[in-house]
């Protein structure tokens, strides 16, 4: 370990305080752990301003440490959380302040892993307004699916709810997200609230202005979903014949911006043969990540078997790991067959249509 650099949080890094533990959430690598009230503390002082030395002192002060155990300590804590901590060669101060160390000197009532007293992330559907209508939407999505709303006002009350009861991470979808006329303002109020945000959109309505409002409000990434890299596919597959070099030029626009763009992909008969090209595609685009899910949602079978020519099972699932080798630029590249559990009061879901 270096103990001449400046440890310093990532923005992509919030915390919060719980009873029993801390929690600690990180957006680019969707990684959600408890940590120790201590160990949030330390991560509470890597604002830029201190070494690592400076780091250790502070530990031997206000734990009466001695100076080996503190340094050991630091050097633990450098492998655990080197996901939320860069290391900079000068001082920097990119998140001063934005915790106070003082609140995570506290007893912890109980052991890490236990049951979260309240949600720590969310997902906000904002409507169900959608200018596609993809054969596998699973949200009743359309262009007339705008009833019943809930207004900008209310969902801003709703996010500042969440906040003050611990919430971390927001995951904003719909339908289109950006449909909502009032989505710039909750996604404002998202970043007063310190609550890090994921958004999910088909990517069709970004502009140069939607990507100016967004690096103005420090958003991180984008996830952008795209089933094929043959438009006339993608275009089925969405009903939406004219919207491939559109999202094509929004990755564009994004990446240059400096905002991550991660592309959501669904298998289905008609795009799992091109999903080699579709990673060829995203690589030569700047695509920070790739998320593959197998079509098996059994509600859905019905209707996608009498959409496609081929049944879903004709396809075998492609061979990713040889794409992932030789593409190191994108970070991930997973495939899901199956719903994974969400966890024990881990996550709400608030919805368009009301709670």
């Amino acid at each position: 370990m270096c103990f001449n650099c400046y440890p310093v949080l990532k923005l992509t890094v919030r915390m919060n305080r719980l009873k029993a533990f801390c929690h600690l959430v990180e957006l680019i690598n969707d990684v959600s752990i408890q940590i120790a009230p201590i160990e949030a503390f330390l991560l509470a002082h890597c604002t830029g301003a201190y070494t690592a030395y400076d780091l250790c002192y502070i530990m031997e002060r206000t734990f009466e440490w001695q100076s080996d155990y503190a340094q050991s300590f630091l050097r633990e804590l450098e492998i655990k959380f080197r996901l939320f901590i860069d290391f900079k060669d000068v001082p920097v101060l990119v998140s001063a302040a934005r915790y106070a160390p003082q609140d995570f000197l506290y007893h912890a009532e109980g052991e890490i892993g236990g049951r979260y007293e309240t949600p720590v992330d969310m997902t906000l559907i904002l409507t169900h307004r959608c200018n596609f209508r993809c054969v596998y939407c699973y949200n009743s999505s359309g262009q007339g699916a705008g009833a019943d709303e809930l207004s900008t006002g209310q969902w801003v009350s709703l996010i500042e709810e969440a906040r003050d009861m611990g919430v971390l991470k927001c995951t904003l979808t719909s339908g289109e997200p950006l449909i909502h006329q009032g989505f710039f303002d909750i996604l404002a109020a998202l970043q007063r609230s310190n609550i890090i945000t994921y958004i999910c959109t088909n990517g069709s309505l970004i502009t140069e202005e939607t990507v100016r409002k967004l690096k103005d409000l420090d958003v991180p990434l984008i996830q952008i979903s795209l089933d094929s890299p043959i438009s006339t596919v993608h275009g089925t597959v969405t009903d939406s014949r004219s919207s491939f070099p559109v999202i094509i030029k929004a990755i564009r626009m994004l990446v240059e911006a400096e905002i991550k763009v991660y592309i959501k992909s669904l298998m289905l008969p008609e795009t799992a043969p091109e999903a080699a090209a579709l990673i060829d595609l995203c690589h030569n685009e700047g695509v920070s990540n790739i998320d593959s899910t197998a079509m098996i949602y059994v509600i859905m079978a019905v209707r996608i078997s009498a959409f496609f020519s081929a049944p879903v099972r004709r396809h075998p699932l492609p061979r990713w790991s040889r794409r992932r080798k030789r593409y190191s630029a994108i970070r991930c590249l997973s495939i899901l067959s199956r719903v994974r559990g969400i966890g024990r009061q881990k996550t709400m879901c608030l919805s368009a249509a009301g709670l």
